[in-house]
């Protein structure tokens, strides 16, 4: 059973820079070299074959994809396939608490980060903004899952733990 589902997308700005930058990094080269009378070499191909070739995994962590299910939360990274992936037990959760956080100064940016949170070391889950859960497990490390909706995300974990036995978070 899964209470809550939510898929987390960065801003349609990046997504235009990244297809900018990967068409200039293919275009540019190729101008360059026919306008100056070079032929089609595998060296001068070299660069826009790889710009090609890495966009789509670039594309691909873009987007994170945060369950509160029957027995964990679950969170995803990657749109096609997973880059990376972390679930942690409702069992294993003390506390739940909806947090407004700073993600360049705290975490370093966006995405899977280390960082910290009021002092303490922190993994931080988020693609966009600054508003998340703090989920503090057994063994006392915080976990920050940022969402669009945290107060949503927040009371889908105490229903979970709820719903488990673990009474309040």
């Amino acid at each position: 059973m899964t209470y809550y589902r939510e898929t987390q997308r960065t801003g349609l700005w990046v997504y235009l820079l990244l297809l900018a930058v990967g068409l200039a990094s293919v275009y540019i080269p190729l101008y360059a070299s026919l306008s100056e009378g070079k032929s089609m070499t595998l060296e001068l191909l070299s660069g826009p074959i790889f710009a090609l070739a890495t966009l789509p995994l670039v594309l691909n962590l873009l987007c994170l994809r945060t369950e509160v299910q029957r027995d964990r939360l679950y969170m995803r990274l990657g749109w096609l396939f997973p880059m990376m992936w972390r679930r942690i037990p409702l069992a294993a959760i003390v506390s739940v608490e909806v947090i407004r956080y700073r993600p360049l100064r705290d975490a370093g940016g966006w995405g899977y980060r280390w960082g910290r949170y009021q002092g303490r070391r922190c993994w931080y889950y988020s693609m966009r903004g600054n508003r998340g859960v703090l989920v503090v497990t057994g063994d006392n490390k915080q976990h920050v899952v940022g969402s669009q909706n945290p107060e949503a995300l927040a009371q889908a974990l105490q229903t979970a733990l709820d719903k488990a036995g673990r009474g309040r978070a």
